[in-house]
């Protein structure tokens, strides 16, 4: 390693670095409006160049991505979204995370900060789009709507998808405690997004900071501003012992292996939502091992053959079964066939009900119906899809 001489202070070497890296953020600014100058004036007529596309890629090497993405960033992040100045707000992220934050709502853009790394800012990302898989029609299907506030819902379904997180605040509840106690267990770096799936509403992400708390609805943007106190008083509502969080969520309280890590985990300003359970797959039964299976070169046995019937073992006489009336041939596969056909229409028609009332309910969601009409539509279709649970398939 070569030595340098630098002579700056900390604060000056700081203050040189915040203002390089901020500068990266506003040159990106500054390209986008170039080039939408070069979009949008005759700036190109004498340069033999027939529209901004082909001059940003002879000159410059930029793929029509680029030049789309410079633009956009322009667009959302600029002054005014057409000037060569980047909003205050947005100075020192870089090209890489404005990059990512063009695909999230404004809503959640507005409470990020440099401080959140491009891998945290991906895994916001990865929860917006994982929401956006799931339907409208599978939402309302898995739970009714709640009453309750919106931050009463957030923290019930943190505490349950966050354990640690619940018995460590309930052990600072124990005692006198303060909003500070609560900021310590939730955000140790002062900042931190968790992101909570709540059945019906979706993925909510419950966004900290030293000073503010919001909550942002992930298929909506809808912003709902809370508070640290408001946070604590839910958490004092819940608290509680591991025997109490079980018998609040029905579930085991998962233990950890109290095995040290080899390297200490970096802490992550961004916690993922739950996902959900798969059910285990049957084991098979291991297959019976043979001599054969050791050594290939003996024989494998031959089959065991099937115990005989008890009755037939200690010879007594099979017991003659019973007489039953004679049938004209044929008589049993005709009812069969009628019998089996009739629930095959059942079914049918039970499955083109489900499909109707499924379209309806997509029509009436579109056409903005109210949420009382959409629910007795719900209702409806939770009955015919019990009643399909329970026919056989055909």
């Amino acid at each position: 390693m070569h030595e340098i001489e630098y002579k700056k202070t900390y604060a000056e070497y700081k203050r040189e670095l915040d203002t390089e890296l901020s500068k990266t953020a506003e040159s990106f600014v500054r390209i986008g409006y170039l080039l939408k100058v070069a979009r949008d004036t005759d700036i190109l007529v004498e340069s033999g160049y027939k529209n901004m596309a082909e001059f940003a890629h002879a000159e410059y090497g930029l793929s029509d991505t680029y030049v789309s993405r410079f633009i956009k960033i322009n667009d959302k992040f600029s002054e005014g979204g057409y000037s060569d100045h980047l909003l205050p707000e947005y100075q020192g992220f870089g090209y890489a995370k404005l990059a990512l934050m063009l695909q999230l709502p404004d809503s959640i853009n507005a409470e990020l900060s440099p401080a959140y790394t491009k891998t945290e800012i991906q895994a916001i990302k990865d929860e917006v789009d994982e929401e956006k898989k799931v339907s409208d029609i599978e939402r309302m299907l898995e739970a009714p709507l709640s009453d309750r506030p919106l931050i009463e819902q957030t923290i019930y379904w943190l505490g349950k998808a966050e354990p640690e997180l619940y018995m460590q605040i309930s052990e600072r509840m124990a005692d006198i405690w303060t909003v500070e106690d609560i900021k310590e267990c939730m955000a140790p770096q002062g900042e931190k997004t968790y992101s909570v799936r709540i059945p019906g509403p979706g993925r909510m992400l419950l966004m900290l900071n030293e000073e503010t708390a919001c909550i942002v609805s992930t298929r909506t943007g809808e912003k709902t501003e809370t508070g640290w106190g408001e946070i604590g008083q839910q958490w004092e509502k819940i608290r509680g012992t591991k025997e109490q969080w079980q018998q609040m969520y029905g579930d085991t309280f998962p233990e950890n292996n109290e095995v040290a890590p080899v390297q200490p985990k970096k802490e992550t300003k961004v916690v993922k939502a739950e996902k959900p359970k798969e059910p285990e797959k049957p084991k098979k039964p291991p297959k019976q091992q043979t001599i054969h299976s050791v050594e290939p070169s003996v024989p494998e046995p031959d089959p065991i053959p099937e115990e005989p019937e008890k009755a037939e073992m200690q010879g007594e006489a099979p017991e003659e079964p019973e007489q039953q009336e004679q049938q004209l041939p044929g008589q049993m596969e005709v009812v069969n066939t009628d019998m089996e056909t009739e629930e095959c229409d059942n079914l049918q028609r039970l499955k083109s009900a489900v499909t109707d009332k499924l379209k309806d309910l997509q029509t009436m969601w579109e056409n903005g119906e109210p949420a009382g009409k959409m629910l007795e539509a719900v209702k409806e279709l939770q009955r015919d899809l019990q009643r399909l649970k329970g026919e056989e398939g055909c």
